[in-house]
């Protein structure tokens, strides 16, 4: 018997037959994590692979039988060579060419990219490739583990990528319970304007998609996930329409200017002022989204003098990031009452102006580094999945999460959590 380390071992008898592809391919069960089953483990390339030689020796297996028992014999071995040795040995390289040792750490790392722990549904992917968005929610929940051991009531709020919530990416499809358990929030921006551009309706603009947006926010809001829409417009009535529209389904929500740069100023105080004192998401009526805000003490000064129940600002403020006594100075509205304070954090793309972008990446990238995004200059596709971008984020001392629950803030918004849209349409199965 000889093992390769892929959890792929091979067989050959003595008389030098393959007595059947699974004694030549045979696979070792493992125990998958969240499962209580042992099941199969498959990933993109190598599933093709593996069918590359399945292929090979269900169509050639007589001739190989044929060649071993005439060459490769005891009786006609020169120097007292092992046949069994040998046999072995060519058969490793044939196994060795299709699976290299670099792809085997890669698998390790990420739990081989596929995880079928939530149902036969998932099978289709095992041999179409990577599961994009499963990937995503465990990167999400590895996040949210990380951070709850911590600060236990930190919260944690994805912008759109809602149909992570079900297991088939459809309103009507099975909760994914393992996810929505970790979420507090679900963001959604363009809900009522700003889909097909700002101040445009989406309920008129795309019809379809703003039902199935609706559909899943409300499935949110069932599961108690509580629900922040960001609005892009700034005619009057369409500011109005788009808070009461938020509040009649009990949403929060804020109709911001697209850049995201400033107070709006569309109303003259936020929509649903109060002076209460907000510890949770359940207690907030309205909310401030400013990541692209003034000089630092002009940004700080406005919002103090602000009485939003919850602000979604950056860790970094002008290239600084925001000390402990800042953030905590933040906390209190104008009018008296305490609110949220929670940090924006990109997840889905690298962003070359953040403080873990490094120099030689732009000639020299990482192997998780993909393409610069042609509508946002600077922003990069990721393999989110893989473990050196995700140790960016979570798992230690200089990372990401660390440095925003340092700072005293009391969640996140995670942004680009659709980014497995792009990986899932790059593959041809994403509308």
């Amino acid at each position: 018997m000889l093992n390769f380390g892929y959890n792929v071992s091979c067989c050959v008898d003595r008389t030098g037959k393959i007595k059947s592809l699974f004694d030549f391919l045979r696979f070792d069960f493992q125990k998958m994590p969240g499962s209580k089953k042992n099941k199969l483990r498959f990933a993109d390339p190598i599933s093709r692979k593996l069918r590359i030689v399945s292929n090979i020796f269900h169509f050639t297996s007589k001739t190989m039988q044929k060649f071993i028992k005439t060459f490769m014999n005891p009786g006609t071995m020169p120097f007292g060579i092992n046949p069994l040795l040998l046999r072995g040995s060519v058969i490793s390289l044939l196994i060795m060419t299709l699976f290299s040792p670099a792809r085997a750490s890669e698998l390790k790392g990420n739990q081989a990219g596929f995880d079928d722990s939530l149902g036969p549904q998932y099978a289709p992917y095992a041999f179409k490739g990577r599961n994009y968005e499963q990937n995503m929610r465990r990167f999400i929940i590895s996040l949210a583990d990380y951070a709850h051991q911590l600060k236990p009531d930190f919260l944690i709020i994805p912008q759109n990528g809602e149909p992570l919530l079900t297991d088939n990416l459809e309103p009507d499809g099975k909760v994914v319970k393992e996810y929505a358990a970790v979420i507090d929030g679900q963001g959604r921006e363009d809900l009522n304007y700003g889909y097909e551009g700002d101040d445009i309706s989406t309920e008129q603009s795309s019809p379809q998609d703003y039902k199935t947006m609706l559909r899943f926010l409300e499935l949110a809001e069932s599961l108690g996930v509580e629900v922040l829409v960001t609005d892009y417009a700034s005619t009057p009535k369409h500011v109005l329409h788009a808070y009461e529209n938020n509040f009649r389904h009990h949403w929060i929500s804020i109709v911001q200017y697209r850049n995201l740069d400033r107070i709006p100023d569309q109303l003259e105080a936020p929509y649903h002022e109060n002076n209460s004192d907000v510890h949770s998401l359940k207690e907030a009526k309205n909310f401030l989204y400013w990541i692209n805000p003034a000089p630092m003490e002009s940004f700080l000064n406005q919002i103090r003098q602000s009485s939003y129940d919850a602000i979604i600002i950056d860790l970094f403020v002008d290239g600084n990031s925001l000390q402990r006594e800042q953030v905590e100075s933040l906390k209190t509205k104008e009018n008296g009452g305490k609110r949220l304070v929670i940090a924006y954090m990109s997840i889905g793309e690298a962003e070359d102006y953040r403080w873990y972008w490094q120099k030689q990446w732009s000639t020299r990238p990482p192997e998780w580094l993909g393409a610069e995004n042609p509508n946002w200059p600077g922003n990069y596709k990721v393999q989110y999945w893989n473990p050196a971008w995700q140790s960016l984020f979570y798992g230690n001392e200089g990372s990401y999460l660390k440095k925003i629950i340092d700072a005293g803030f009391d969640g996140v918004y995670l942004d680009l959590v659709d980014a497995f849209g792009y990986y899932k349409e790059k593959r041809g199965d994403w509308d």
